[in-house]
């Protein structure tokens, strides 16, 4: 069985963030499990892709915008270059012979080309990825109004292709199942294919005798993951636990990483908190097992691959009560209600005063993040997948 990986999307050389680490952990393991992988990619992350996946082909979009690197400094770019890769990767698709088409996400440069495609080859299955439904740019917090104006529109575009032409679309839970369904997506063509974590490779790594941070921040430096609540929240943690030590790492435009170290500036946490960048695997999972407690204000999440990779460290997690939190994690999240600053500190707070009580957190949310090993869901992906070719067959 011959699948197509389409994640033309990618704005770095690095595949890091959650969304998209999902098709790189499933390729990789589909591989091993006798699929013959190729790739869909722009050139800036080829080398990644090769090292990390190993597909049997890649195909490679290059563009100015991407040589230069302007899209992933600056928003404005954005949208030029996923026009010029759309129009390339539609071309390059004239060429390509697959039995599966799996898009990675609902952007249109992934969307486009898939329903081409499919429109070319009716006899090919279209499997796309939805993370989550974004909300009207009236309700969507932290955004800028028209990063999330434009944002709404062009993913409700992405999908009156993907209700039109995709054979299955598979989703991260339940909610946004529902979402999909008022939208006029129909129950037969949505699966609840989740996502997961390297537990076990997290497992084996032996954890600091004594932890070295109080806390520990890890997401992109983006608004919708509340990074700009951090320095506040913080600001409020340091009133009572002077000494407080919080570790951020994540990647972010320039222009977001300024603002942050003003902010932190600002408030006089110089001392309390270090902003790392982006961080190895390896390395990210060791600062978590050095930290007393996770951190996520985040303001919309389709998973949470974050808050699960720190619960298989055994470290306790404090969010914000996002839904997805208590269908795929049971009650092993500390949840406030998104927004509250002086509630999330408070719960910091808290677990830093009462070691047992962070421990006993921690303990039960490694139990639920031992559900979600990759492995396991790869295998099960691509049973999906199997048993929607083998329906076209009969």
């Amino acid at each position: 069985m011959r699948i197509l990986i389409i994640a033309d999307h990618l704005l770095t050389s690095r595949v890091a963030t959650g969304g998209d680490r999902v098709f790189v952990e499933l390729a990789k393991r589909w591989k091993t499990l006798g699929a013959e992988t190729m790739v869909l990619i722009p050139a800036l992350a080829v080398e990644q892709c090769q090292d990390e996946i190993a597909p049997s082909r890649i195909y490679s979009i290059d563009t100015i915008i991407d040589r230069h690197g302007l899209a992933s400094r600056y928003l404005c770019f954005i949208l030029p270059a996923y026009l010029i890769r759309t129009i390339k990767a539609c071309a390059l698709m004239r060429s390509i012979e697959c039995d599966v088409v799996y898009t990675t996400g609902d952007f249109f440069c992934d969307v486009i080309p898939a329903a081409y495609y499919k429109l070319r080859n009716p006899e090919a299955k279209w499997i796309a990825r939805i993370y989550h439904v974004n909300e009207f740019p009236f309700k969507r917090r932290s955004n800028p109004f028209l990063f999330s104006t434009v944002s709404f529109f062009l993913q409700r575009f992405s999908f009156i292709f993907i209700k039109r032409f995709a054979d299955s679309v598979f989703l991260l839970n339940r909610g946004v199942e529902e979402q999909l369904a008022t939208l006029g997506f129909l129950p037969e063509q949505m699966q609840v294919a989740g996502a997961g974590i390297r537990f076990r490779e997290i497992d084996e790594i032996d954890s600091q005798s004594e932890s070295v941070f109080d806390a520990c921040f890890l997401a992109r430096l983006n608004p919708t993951k509340g990074v700009f609540d951090v320095p506040l929240i913080w600001e409020r943690v340091v009133k009572t636990v002077e000494d407080a030590k919080l570790m951020i790492i994540g990647s972010g435009s320039q222009a977001g990483v300024r603002r942050l170290e003003r902010e932190l500036k600002k408030r006089g946490l110089d001392d309390n908190v270090s902003i790392t960048g982006f961080l190895p695997d390896r390395q990210v999972w060791l600062t978590l097992k050095s930290s007393r407690v996770f951190i996520s204000p985040s303001y919309e999440e389709g998973w949470g691959m974050s808050v699960c990779e720190a619960m298989a460290c055994k470290v306790p997690v404090v969010a914000y009560d996002l839904p997805v939190y208590k269908e795929l994690f049971d009650d092993a999240v500390v949840a406030v209600p998104s927004g509250s600053i002086e509630q999330f500190a408070d719960q910091i707070v808290y677990l830093l005063q009462d070691p047992e009580s962070g421990s006993r957190r921690g303990e039960y949310g490694y139990t639920i993040a031992s559900r979600y090993d990759w492995d396991k869901i790869a295998d099960r992906d691509l049973e999906l997948i199997k048993s929607l070719v083998a329906e076209e067959q009969v």
